[in-house]
């Protein structure tokens, strides 16, 4: 049986410094700086997504994502970054997976790039690779007032998580992506695994979803579920331990 995993990474598979333990491993840096950490867990035993067909799914940029030094030496064939605007195979940026998407209309960032650089409540304010455009706030108290007001101001659409606030063209999303990724692989199942209101999409596309709780599992809806319930758990060793046990009972 062929299986095609598509995994969000932040908060799903691997996180940042400030939600790690003592024991977590780090697999990320900036500038000489841990950053990224996975559990012992996901670290002793990631190597086993070998029997799957492993895609991560990520709005990290593609400069970003390539910061990860895989666990062990594993290293998965395919990657999709930019929430779904580009496809690595074996790191190398896939051209006409990127030029497929026609939508990208750079002028129109640009327009609410330079609408938005300048404002003092945004600590950060980026196109991410000619694709979409974050910013990031200063202060919780304010991040549904700007949520409200860059909605107003494009068509685009706009995602918040956290004090990120996202503005995607159309087909920039994780739901496109693993429709697109289906095509070309044509798996015999389809799990998908994610932690935020922007994997929603692709969660609702999977034969089975692997969510951290209620909230998301309201979400997306799907009756295919895993839902992280167990107290204690952490969602990563939740991910991997569902998948695992899926390799095992399909014999892969």
């Amino acid at each position: 049986m062929k299986i095609l995993v598509a995994c969000d990474l932040d908060n799903t598979i691997l996180f940042s410094i400030k939600k790690s333990r003592n024991e977590d491993i780090c697999i990320e840096k900036i500038k000489d700086k841990d950053q990224g950490f996975v559990t012992p867990y996901v670290y002793d035993n990631i190597l086993k997504l070998n029997d799957v067909i492993f895609v991560p799914i990520t709005t990290r940029s593609t400069e970003q994502y390539r910061r990860i030094n895989w666990p062990n030496g594993f290293n998965p064939h395919m990657a999709i970054t930019t929430n779904g605007a580009i496809l690595l195979k074996d790191n190398i940026n896939d051209l006409s997976w990127h030029n497929s998407i026609n939508t990208i209309d750079l002028n129109v960032l640009n327009d609410l790039y330079e609408k938005l650089k300048d404002d003092e409540d945004f600590i950060r304010c980026r196109i991410v690779d000619e694709s979409y455009l974050f910013v990031y706030c200063k202060n919780d108290d304010i991040c549904d007032e700007k949520l409200n007001m860059i909605k107003s101001m494009t068509e685009l659409n706009v995602v918040i998580s956290g004090k990120k606030i996202y503005i995607f063209p159309d087909y920039v999303d994780k739901k496109s992506a693993v429709l697109k990724l289906k095509e070309i692989i044509k798996p015999d199942l389809l799990i998908c695994a994610g932690d935020s209101d922007i994997d929603v999409g692709m969660l609702k596309e999977a034969d089975l979803a692997i969510v951290p709780n209620e909230y998301m599992a309201n979400l997306v809806n799907n009756k295919n579920m895993e839902i992280n319930k167990f107290s204690g758990k952490r969602f990563p060793d939740f991910v991997l331990e569902t998948i695992i046990k899926i390799i095992e009972e399909r014999g892969e």
